[in-house]
């Protein structure tokens, strides 16, 4: 089929068609590079799906890390629970197994053994026919056991001897 008049063929010097090739290699190469650029993106920069987290921070946790770098002096040792020692049950050896002692704290009472926790991490050491002792690391505190002669339960501080009804008068 031959082309009408109207159409003339064009002919282009070697040069010309030397410059397309040039540009299609060219842009081949930048859609590659494209390409392998946005796969890539995703190995070198952080995750586009990370969400902060919009809960509020726990409170106790931050302030006990707060004390835990001093910035306010050294921490001090926990206050020793107050407590009385209403009765106990010891053996004659300590360290036997069997003792118990019941305490009022906070107008509640409580049944505790030895080796039990009572409270801003005091433990609960010893139970002799005297009273109780109590340990928070190298701290001790010693509680007698309250007296069958007081009058008054608020008469005496918890922690401390009673007050006993003879002494009042």
């Amino acid at each position: 089929m031959k082309l009408p008049a109207k159409f003339p063929s064009i002919v282009l010097p070697v040069a010309w068609s030397s410059v397309g090739l040039h540009l299609v290699y060219t842009g081949s190469f930048a859609a590659l590079a494209l390409w392998l650029g946005v796969r890539l993106s995703g190995l070198l920069a952080p995750s586009s799906l990370y969400l902060p987290s919009w809960s509020q921070p726990d409170v106790t946790r931050v302030a006990q890390q707060v004390v835990a770098r001093h910035w306010f002096g050294v921490a001090l040792p926990p206050s020793a629970p107050l407590l009385r020692v209403l009765g106990v049950f010891a053996l004659q050896k300590p360290e036997a197994a069997g003792a118990f002692v019941i305490l009022e704290q906070g107008g509640q009472l409580l049944h505790r053994s030895p080796g039990q926790l009572l409270g801003n991490g005091w433990r609960l050491t010893g139970i002799s026919a005297q009273g109780v002792e109590l340990r928070h690391g190298e701290l001790h505190q010693f509680y007698p056991l309250t007296s069958a002669l007081t009058t008054d339960p608020a008469a005496s501080a918890p922690g401390e001897p009673p007050v006993d009804a003879a002494e009042d008068e």
